[in-house]
């Protein structure tokens, strides 16, 4: 960070509360979550975000994800995963 005048003593933690739901059609299923921060000391992304991907099921156990979260109009996180269901 010496280059871009990132001051490294800011608290950049976040934490967050959401509430979720995934609408499944067959293989194929539509996550999306709304989300507000509890904890947000900085305050620069607003205090609410949304989450919103599609999932598919390989099987019963395993599943691929890619997702988006955004803050508004404006995208901090592109997702991408796979997953294993217990």
């Amino acid at each position: 960070f010496p280059n871009n005048n990132t001051n490294l003593n800011i608290d950049y933690n976040r934490v967050g509360v959401f509430l979720g739901h995934e609408f499944r059609f067959g293989k194929v299923a539509v996550p999306t979550q709304i989300a507000f921060y509890v904890y947000n000391p900085t305050n620069f992304d607003g205090l609410t975000f949304i989450r919103a991907g599609v999932k598919y099921y390989i099987n019963e156990k395993w599943f691929a994800v890619g997702s988006v979260k955004t803050h508004g109009f404006n995208a901090e996180t592109i997702e991408w995963g796979i997953g294993l269901r217990l």
